[in-house]
């Protein structure tokens, strides 16, 4: 499946079952999940992490607290870098 075209990977991509923490997602009660069960993987695997916020921001149809202030502090980040380049 690696030697498969783009095109064909993201056809597959669109037309695959969605995963349970997706529908999480698109009903709100993902980080709720996630703080309730797996509070510990998500606090220290950085991957998983970011799998949550990923599917956080494709699926759900609700605002996230914790996927906003993730964004913001990385935007934060990136400005300071941008900034201390300029200066």
């Amino acid at each position: 499946m690696e030697d498969a075209n783009p095109r064909l990977k993201r056809i597959l991509e669109k037309v695959r079952a969605k995963t349970f923490f997706e529908d999480l997602a698109e009903y709100g009660y993902l980080m709720q999940y996630v703080n309730q069960f797996m509070k510990k993987e998500f606090d220290t695997d950085e991957k998983f992490k970011l799998k949550v916020f990923k599917i956080l921001y494709q699926y759900s149809k609700y605002p996230d607290n914790e996927l906003a202030v993730y964004y913001l502090s990385h935007l934060n980040e990136v400005m300071k870098s941008f900034t201390s380049k300029v200066n």
